[in-house]
């Protein structure tokens, strides 16, 4: 099996179920009343332990969280067999950055 790394949206994620609330992966001490993703705290990535991120019928070797351009969440993700784990949820992959 080969790895891929993909660029997903967080958002495209979270609307389908396929991954688990961000709030729980992270180690800040607001958690509890932050909203991820949050446009307020500029240090919001930094806070989440990637490790901990979990995601939906599928066994993820790593994953990234990057900001794109427009500001949104993207999760770089590195799996085996990724792009047909895509094609079953219907989720369409971003363009990773100099990629």
């Amino acid at each position: 099996m080969s790895s891929e790394t993909i660029a997903v949206s967080y958002q495209d994620l979270a609307s389908k179920g396929l991954i688990g609330d961000l709030k729980q992966a992270a180690f800040c001490d607001v958690k509890t009343v932050c909203r991820i993703p949050c446009d307020r705290c500029p240090n919001v990535l930094r806070f989440i332990d990637s490790a901990r991120i979990s995601l939906l019928g599928i066994e993820v070797k790593r994953i990234v969280i990057k900001q794109s351009e427009t500001g949104e969440l993207d999760l770089h993700i590195t799996a085996d067999n990724i792009i047909p784990w895509l094609k079953k949820n219907n989720i369409t992959p971003r363009k990773i950055p100099g990629g």
